[in-house]
């Protein structure tokens, strides 16, 4: 009987050391290559056993992006990766698949960097594991910001929110007056129907077809310190995608300049991000997507990105996004007011009252989001 036994155990290794990941078939994919931040996506397993002994204890071992969150998972997460296992009991000629739901916690190119079967046999004795390969990965899009919950303007005493739904205005198309919010220019005053009144009113401007808007995104998240701030950077990404979703409804040609880029090659050689000017839902998608590869680091200091490309910059509008404010960005922004462009300036970081100009048409965090700025980084959801 022990030698029976023996044989027994000894066979059962043999058969599952030869034939245990043999004709098993796995298959690992996303449910889509694209998406939007804090979407849920689904990722499916599937597993096909085509031969007659089965797989009493398989396991799969998954490292994928660790900002893809896996509901219910007991996952284990590190800098870069998150490693999640996944337990199977396949029979004879048995098809199982299994599907998780994942949430895209933030934006970026994320992936399923490596899967490893591990098996073994009745008593524990063989284990096997096998790599399997796999291409599936998502781009996660950021998520817009409320522009009118998050951002008002600071010399709008009352503190009401003042940025309107369309954030781009035609100078020279007039469709009426409005009353003074404190932030327009002294030429935009009309003076008799201000007399009229008996309280400032200023022109009201509408938009036309001949608009082009320049969005100017800064990657540097503090003046003398360039070292990274995420929350900051993920905040100004995100403004930028609110102010490029708003031209959708006009058909304004927009352009994405970025003193950073998709590729850490390229900020090693001082290589900004300047995009087409164009205007639709399939160009938006696409300054959307380079948005989404954006990679933290910067090509030069946004001063000095400035000053070189102050000459190239002649679009109707302008749109700066940043996390602080200089007296070199003051001044560009005075100087393209003085070329009869429009700038608007949103700034994620913390600024004093007596740091914002009176000039300049500048909108700031509201000062909740500021304050959970400084101590926690889910702010951005």
């Amino acid at each position: 009987m022990l030698l029976i036994i023996l044989f027994a155990v000894f066979a059962q290794n043999w058969i599952f050391e030869h034939w245990g990941l043999k004709k098993l078939d796995y298959h690992c994919r996303l449910s889509t290559d694209e998406a939007v931040q804090y979407d849920e996506i689904e990722l499916v397993e599937t597993i096909v056993n085509r031969k007659w002994l089965p797989a009493p204890w398989l396991k799969s071992e998954i490292t994928v992006s660790r900002d893809l969150d896996f509901a219910g998972a007991q996952s284990v997460v590190t800098d870069k990766s998150r490693f999640v296992p996944s337990f199977f009991m396949v029979r004879s000629y048995q098809k199982v698949e299994r599907v998780w739901k994942v949430n895209c916690t933030r934006r970026g190119e994320m992936e399923i960097q490596k899967i490893v079967l591990v098996s073994t046999d009745l008593f524990g004795n063989v284990t096997l594991s096998r790599p399997v390969e796999t291409d599936a990965h998502v781009l996660v899009l950021p998520k817009p910001f409320d522009m009118e919950e998050m951002f008002f303007a600071p010399k709008n005493l009352t503190g009401d929110t003042v940025v309107r739904k369309n954030l781009l205005e035609d100078p020279f198309f007039f469709s009426g007056v409005r009353e003074y919010t404190g932030h327009e220019s002294m030429n935009q005053i009309h003076w008799n129907a201000s007399v009229k009144e008996q309280n400032l009113m200023v022109y009201q401007h509408d938009s036309t077809s001949s608009q082009t808007l320049t969005v100017l995104l800064n990657m540097q998240s503090r003046e003398r310190d360039f070292s990274e701030v995420p929350v900051l950077l993920e905040g100004c990404i995100r403004t930028c995608v609110a102010v490029l979703e708003n031209t959708l409804t006009e058909q304004i040609p927009v352009r994405l300049m970025v003193n950073g880029n998709i590729s850490a090659s390229l900020l090693k050689t001082h290589q900004g991000l300047v995009s087409t000017q164009s205007w639709g839902q399939e160009h938006i998608l696409e300054l959307y997507r380079l948005l989404a590869k954006l990679k933290y680091g910067i090509s030069d200091s946004f001063d000095d990105y400035l000053m070189d490309i102050s000459d190239s910059v002649t679009s109707s509008d302008i749109v700066i996004v940043t996390s602080y404010l200089t007296d070199t960005i003051c001044e560009f922004i005075r100087l393209k007011q003085r070329q009869g462009i429009r700038v608007k300036c949103f700034i994620l970081g913390r600024i004093s009252e007596e740091e914002i100009p009176d000039d300049l048409d500048l909108f700031c965090l509201r000062e909740q989001y500021n304050e959970q700025t400084q101590s926690r980084e889910e702010w951005v959801s």
